[in-house]
């Protein structure tokens, strides 16, 4: 579709910084908690056995949301081609020659879980390389050009 305008660079970013927020904020929170407690009960430097352990409901929580997020996130990025922070930013995922959302196939399993996956066998390498993509002439990352997509205002 020729009429679809990319999105930018800048709008591409913040959006991906929401979604790494929206994923880590309980446990910033909880270690914030944490912290806080330590100062005032004076048990920051104990690392023995008698320091406080981790509440194991709290830590159930914290995955229960991670893992709730994730799920989230992929019936996002298979249905609409967004995540939540490309939701807010009214950016979307689409096929680059097709113009629609990809699906599961597309967007998650090879924009996504590929990407990190040669990123973590490379040592990041791969993801220095995937981000200096995106000052193309086109915006498009390397993970865009491998899964054949492109993010598009909406």
């Amino acid at each position: 579709m020729e009429d679809q305008i990319l999105a930018s660079r800048k709008i591409r970013l913040i959006a991906s910084i929401v979604d790494f927020i929206m994923l880590l904020l309980p446990f910033f929170i909880y270690a914030i908690i944490l912290l806080i407690i330590g100062i005032i009960t004076g048990t920051m430097d104990k690392i023995d056995s008698e320091a406080e352990k981790p509440n194991p409901i709290i830590i159930f929580f914290l995955g229960t949301y991670f893992y709730a997020f994730l799920i989230i996130q992929v019936v996002l990025l298979a249905k609409n081609g967004q995540t939540v922070g490309k939701k807010i930013f009214k950016i979307q995922i689409v096929d680059y020659t097709l113009g629609y959302p990809g699906g599961f196939k597309q967007n998650c399993l090879i924009r996504e879980i590929l990407m990190n996956l040669l990123g973590n066998i490379t040592c990041g390498i791969f993801f220095i390389v995937d981000l200096l993509y995106i000052f193309g002439e086109d915006k498009r990352c390397l993970h865009d050009v491998i899964a054949k997509t492109k993010v598009i205002k909406i």
